[in-house]
């Protein structure tokens, strides 16, 4: 008879994946990954995050949190180059990401749910640096599967410093697309903000 899986982490609780100067370092806290975005110095080290994925809000469903709840994540290399395979689970509803590094300093992030029931909250919500009105980095929607808009909500720990990528094609939103058994997709790059 197969014995239960334990509890005990044999994997690293640290991955990270970069390209160029611009990296996201996953770490394993309690019960799932969270990750944030760094910048790597010329010497290699890593200064403080630009991003970091939110912590979870007092006000968050827990089958709709605030960002994919990951509990797998797989470093694999693809014919393009390192990749990062992460899937997880909040209610019935199955989440999935690949995050791969592009050339030119460049990070590539597609999201996907498998919704049980129909869709509550859907996206990816990030806490900005403390310098939040200069980031450093250049986020940018894959086609017309993102909207980016902060969010200035009092009940958020960190206020107007969020960030919340969602769903925003009119395919994404139609009510049919949010429905039991649909697949909803959202993807956005990450790059180092050229100064004028």
């Amino acid at each position: 008879m197969p014995q239960p899986p334990t509890n005990d982490r044999s994997e690293p609780s640290e991955k990270t994946l970069s390209s160029g100067a611009i990296e996201v370092v996953f770490s394993w806290r309690h019960d799932r990954w969270h990750h944030a975005v760094h910048l790597r110095r010329t010497d290699g080290s890593r200064a403080a995050s630009c991003l970091e994925m939110a912590p979870a809000a007092a006000t968050d469903d827990p089958q709709w949190p605030s960002s994919p709840p990951l509990v797998e994540l797989a470093e694999m290399t693809l014919p393009q180059g390192p990749a990062l395979l992460g899937v997880g689970l909040a209610g019935k509803s199955h989440y999935s990401v690949s995050i791969t590094a592009e050339p030119e300093g460049t990070l590539l992030f597609e999201f996907a749910c498998r919704l049980a029931t129909p869709a509550g909250w859907l996206g990816s919500t990030y806490v900005m640096g403390e310098n939040g009105a200069s980031l450093p980095i250049l986020i940018e929607p894959v086609g017309s599967a993102a909207v980016l808009r902060g969010t200035t909500e009092p009940d958020w720990p960190h206020g107007s410093r969020m960030l919340q990528i969602v769903p925003g094609s009119t395919d994404d939103n139609r009510e049919e697309s949010r429905q039991k058994g649909s697949t909803v997709q959202w993807g956005y790059r990450l790059r180092i903000a050229q100064t004028a």
